[in-house]
């Protein structure tokens, strides 16, 4: 496991904890993530992708999402 897949789940973690002190729950089955920046950073970063894991179940990796009907990619263009 990598520096940085040990904080990106030590984090979720953390915020898996405060969503339950707080009475707020997360629909795990429809989390995914996505990693943003530039095209050599994601090439860089996507070639050691970390597992990330909420709940000891896998979030998948998605390149875009669509929220509120706009499209975001991960070099942040809107469609």
């Amino acid at each position: 496991m990598t520096d940085l897949e040990t904080a990106v789940n030590s984090d979720l973690e953390n915020l898996r904890k405060w969503l339950i002190a707080n009475k707020l729950s997360l629909n795990v089955a429809k989390t995914e993530f996505m990693l943003i920046g530039s095209k050599p950073m994601i090439k860089n970063i996507s070639d050691s992708c970390p597992n990330v894991y909420i709940e000891n179940i896998q979030i998948k990796q998605v390149h875009e999402c669509k929220t509120l009907g706009v499209t975001i990619d991960q070099h942040l263009s809107w469609k």
